[in-house]
Parts: structure tokens; C-alpha cells; sequence
């Protein structure tokens, strides 16, 4: 700002401070007014010029100023880049992107080159949009502390009463159906997630894919297909949460349903356990509202709510209790954090946890999907928000609780954890890390 604009501006916002004390309201708005003027290329001098056009606007009652200021004050970002309507008084009753005449005295501050500043309607245009990018910058954050300060208030509101009677199985097998890595080149690979789970008495289907082109035979399809696995051997099937990449695509996720693939095939003979109310043509889904056994050595921890940038997400893990060994838990993204999850088991079981298979959603430094050059995994599904994701001094803390408590096995996908973080898994845990390939069984007996 320059030292004689400035000594001008100073001028009238002194005048308009001594007829606020004095109470001399129309006055004080007028200098106000020219102070608007003269600063609203400056962003400081312009926010202020507004600050105090609003006190003076709540002194005298007027709404209309109130808010009008309000929106003014969130506006005035415009200086930043640019964009202002010469000779605008900045008052409420008056469009905030409206041009007007500079009062003759005050010309000599703005030579004619500077008038083309706000380009007519263009500058319209681009300040609206400036305007309403501020406005949802704003509601979109406040939205998500919301939704974090509603997910934490779940969370210690929430009554655990331990699964005593879980029962146990001798042996867990544990078939990749879909994931990012694969043991061979006869199996397809995509960012999403299924599992064959076969206990001594259940054989659980874990997710559904992505299939995000939506193709026929979808991932998920051709994999079984490929490993000899059939529907029909198949008795449980459970959804961790509803993301499109777990419940077999976007379309099936919007529908408040899922598929194994483009068709959904006839499930009515399976028993369905979903984290939130979804529906299955001919099927019965079963809503799990908290912790609950499903069959002898089978339990879902029940549901923990996360606040993502993309919305809130309820996912559930599932925990199998192998005989001698404890409890294996399977995370399907990991979005409930992995301090929540092992609290909750830990409360849950008896048993100490032996290990933890699936993902754990450490897309760092990059995620396995993007959009228009956006790491989605990372940028939008983990940490509190776009600005604040999660980081590599998180990650290392997680990998500390998870060395902290001895487990057997540590068994990541690629879906959303990074190769570098599964290296350094690999490096950290040894003969205990394993790597989670599509068609390579994970073996736990007793």
C-alpha cells in the first residue's frame, strides 16, 4: 500500500472510529464508506473497512448490515487476487460486485490504468466463483470437525460388553480372492478386496472387489473361477463398509447394495452381515449395530465410525479366534484407525491378538487410485481432511503399536497401503510378515 494512499485511508478510518464512540452512526458509515474505497485493493485494509462496518451495522440493529458484512468479510479474499469493484462503498445495501464512481477527491489515488482492475462482467463471474469456493472451503471444513467430533462422541459413547463364548476353530485359511498384488499372471489385480475364509465349520466370503470397469466376468468372478472356488461352498458372506471398491462398484454402492459381479446372482441361501442397513434382491441382510458372534470362532467387532473428506464411513473388521494361537483379525481398509481397532479386540476377546491380515490404508507417498492427477486414497480417505492427510510419522506410530504387542503374523494387501510401506513391514516384522497376493493361502492352524 502505498505511504500516501495509506495516510488517506488512516485518515477516514480515524474520522469513522471517533464517530463510533461519539455514536454518530451516519457519519461514521460515511468514512467507512471512503475508507472501503481506498483499501479494498489491500486485503488487510479491506477486511477491516468491513470489521468495522459490521460493529457499527450490530450498534444500530441493522440485520441486513450484519449479514451482509458477514459475506463482505468472507469475500474479501477478492483483494488477494485481484478482483474488486472500483469505488464500491462496500455497504449492504449496495452488490458486493457492482463498480462505482470514485468520488473526485479520491481519484487522484487510483490513475486511469488501474481502472480496468475489475473486468466488468468477466470480474463478476470470477468473483462469484471466488466467493462461493471461500463459502464451501468454510462449510465443507466445518462439516468435517462435525462429523470427527460426531465419530469420537460414538466412539466413547459406545457400550462393549466382552464375547466371552466366541468359541474357537483349529485351523484358518485365508484365500486372496481380489487385492493389488497376484501370485500369478493367470489372476487379475485391481485396487479392491475379497477374501475366502475357511474355518472348521464356516466358509465366509470377505468383500466383493471393485470391478470398476464394471467387465464381465468381473475380478472377483474370474479369480474364483481361476482357484477352483465355488458359490455354492460358500454359507456367510460379509461387506467390512460401503465403499465401491468392496462392494463390487460404484453403481452397487449407490444402490445401497452389492454384487460379485454385473449380475447379482442368487444369494438367498447365504447368511449376510453388513456394518449398515443395505438390501439384496431375494436375500436376507443382516444390519450389525456392534460387536456380535456369527458361528463358532467368528465374531465381527462391530462397526467404527470414521469422518473421511468423502463423508463418514461405518466398517466393520472380522476377528476368528484360532485355537492356541488367539485372535486373527481381518481389516478390510482400516479406516477405523488401528489404535480403535485393536482397543476394541482387546476389549472384546479374552484372547491376545495373533494377528492382522488385510489393509490398513497407509497410501503413503502415493495411493493406488486417482482422479484428474488427485491421490483419492490419500488426499481424501485418510488424516482429517484434503489439507491434513495422513502422514509417514503416523504410519511409523501405527507400525510401533503394531511391534508393541508381539503378534505372530502380519499380513498386508497393496489395495491401499503402499509398496514402501509393506517393505518396511517386511523389514520390520521378518518371518512374521507376509504379503498378501491374489491366490496365494494364508495358513493359521493350531
Amino acid at each position: 500500500m502505498e505511504d500516501a494512499l495509506r495516510a488517506e485511508f488512516e485518515s477516514e478510518m480515524s474520522r469513522a472510529e471517533q464517530d463510533y464512540r461519539a455514536r454518530d452512526f451516519e457519519s461514521c458509515f460515511g468514512h467507512l464508506e471512503r475508507a472501503h474505497v481506498l483499501g479494498q485493493r489491500h486485503y488487510w485494509p479491506h477486511l477491516r473497512s468491513h470489521w468495522w462496518m459490521l460493529k457499527a451495522g450490530w450498534q444500530i440493529g441493522d440485520r441486513r448490515e450484519v449479514r451482509g458484512q458477514i459475506m463482505r468479510i468472507i469475500g474479501s479474499v477478492g483483494s488477494l487476487i485481484g478482483l474488486v469493484p472500483l469505488g464500491n462503498i462496500g455497504r449492504a445495501h449496495v452488490s458486493a460486485f457492482r463498480p462505482m464512481p470514485i468520488p473526485e477527491d479520491l481519484a487522484i489515488f487510483f490513475p486511469q490504468s488501474m481502472r480496468g482492475v475489475w473486468p466488468g462482467r468477466i470480474g463478476w463471474v470470477v468473483g462469484s466463483i471466488a466467493l462461493l469456493l471461500v463459502a464451501s472451503a468454510l462449510i465443507g471444513h466445518r462439516r468435517q470437525q462435525r462429523g470427527i467430533e460426531l465419530a469420537d462422541e460414538i466412539w466413547r459413547s459406545t457400550v462393549i460388553v466382552p464375547l466371552v463364548e466366541i468359541g474357537e476353530t483349529q485351523r484358518l485359511s485365508i484365500l486372496p480372492l481380489v487385492n493389488w498384488h497376484v501370485a500369478d499372471g493367470e489372476l487379475k489385480g485391481e485396487a479392491g478386496v475379497a477374501y475366502l475364509v475357511r474355518t472348521d465349520r464356516n466358509t465366509l466370503l470377505f468383500d466383493f472387489g471393485f470391478n470398476r470397469e464394471q467387465e464381465s466376468p468381473s475380478t472377483l468372478e474370474h479369480n474364483m473361477l481361476r482357484l477352483g472356488v465355488g458359490l455354492d461352498e460358500i454359507d456367510t458372506l460379509f461387506l467390512s463398509h460401503r465403499h465401491p471398491d468392496h462392494s463390487g462398484g460404484s453403481h452397487w454402492s449407490k444402490e445401497g447394495s452389492f454384487s460379485l459381479g454385473t449380475e447379482q446372482v442368487d444369494l438367498g441361501d447365504k447368511r449376510i452381515f453388513a456394518p449398515i442397513g443395505i438390501h439384496y434382491p431375494g436375500a436376507q441382510v443382516t444390519t450389525v449395530e456392534g460387536p456380535r458372534l456369527l458361528g463358532d470362532g467368528l465374531a465381527s467387532i462391530g462397526p467404527i465410525r470414521r469422518q473421511l473428506a468423502i463423508g463418514p464411513i461405518d466398517e466393520q473388521a472380522l476377528a476368528i479366534n484360532v485355537a492356541g494361537r488367539g485372535i486373527v483379525l481381518l481389516v478390510g481398509c482400516g479406516h477405523q484407525r488401528l489404535e480403535r481397532i485393536i482397543e476394541r479386540t482387546e476389549r472384546l476377546f479374552d484372547q491376545p491378538i495373533h494377528g492382522i491380515i488385510g489393509d490398513l490404508h497407509y497410501p503413503l507417498p502415493e495411493g493406488r487410485l486417482k482422479l484428474f492427477g488427485i491421490n483419492l486414497q490419500h488426499r481424501l480417505a485418510s488424516g482429517t481432511g484434503p489439507l491434513s492427510p495422513m502422514t509417514p510419522a503416523e504410519v511409523a506410530s501405527d507400525l510401533s503399536l503394531l511391534r508393541s504387542r508381539n503378534l505372530g503374523i502380519v499380513a498386508l494387501g497393496g489395495h491401499d497401503t503402499s509398496d514402501e510401506v509393506i517393505a518396511e513391514i517386511e523389514r520390520i516384522f521378518g518371518a512374521k510378515s507376509h504379503r498378501v497376493r491374489v491366490g496365494e493361502w494364508i495358513e493359521i492352524a493350531n
